[in-house]
């Protein structure tokens, strides 16, 4: 009886991946967007769409089976270099469930050793070279100081 009053709304994929790159730029413009335009999905839908992805350190194979599968598809694809950057994080442990995130991470969980807390992200992107495309593939936490 109760799920009769639950407001289901199907989007697909366009309008999901639109709505969620807004929210990403600014949350408060989005917010703004929906309260212009109220069919968009609210931010805790949001929020549930992108918890489903497992953003863990390491190697993202959600990224590499896509450039793997647009390979066979499209020459755009077949040519890349592999980018990586540094950037400062601010030094923040937490409790995300069962896992505590914040410390120093390879990609292959955390050491047994006497956890750091990290301080830089090191991501790496494969970037297309015959054509303009870019896609984050992974990356790492470390302790720069």
């Amino acid at each position: 009886p109760m799920s009769i009053l639950k407001k289901q709304k199907l989007f697909n994929d366009e309008a999901k991946q639109f709505a969620v790159q807004m929210y990403m730029y600014s949350s408060k413009s989005y917010i703004f967007l929906r309260s212009v335009a109220p069919s968009l999905p609210h931010p805790r839908t949001l929020r549930k769409w992108l918890q489903k992805f497992d953003c863990s350190a390491g190697i993202f194979k959600s990224a590499i089976d896509y450039i793997s599968k647009n390979n066979t598809n499209c020459d755009k694809y077949k040519e890349c270099c592999l980018m990586l950057d540094g950037i400062h994080i601010k030094q923040h442990v937490d409790v995300k469930g069962a896992t505590i995130v914040g410390y120093v991470d390879y990609g292959c969980g955390q050491s047994d050793d006497e956890p750091q807390t990290a301080t830089e992200a090191i991501v790496f992107m494969a970037v297309g070279i015959k054509a303009d495309w870019k896609i984050p593939v992974g990356y790492i936490l470390i302790n720069g100081w």
